[in-house]
């Protein structure tokens, strides 16, 4: 009887190996998006977000506050 205990301990060991490699591969792959989707936007040239808008700048600099 004790033996089985063992096997199903080990069993549950190695399935909480693998929960936390899953975890550490989804971390480490949303902290990667980052500069992907950067490169994505500047080769697709969508990236019209980030930039500067010069005639705002303009308006801002003239404006009264």
């Amino acid at each position: 009887m004790d033996r089985d205990h063992s096997q199903g301990t080990g069993a549950n060991l190695a399935m909480v190996g693998k929960l936390v490699v899953v975890a550490v591969l989804m971390f480490g792959f949303g902290f990667a998006m980052v500069p992907i989707y950067r490169k994505i936007c500047d080769v697709t040239g969508v990236n019209f977000l980030t930039r500067a808008d010069e005639q705002e700048a303009q308006v801002a600099k003239l404006g009264q506050v």
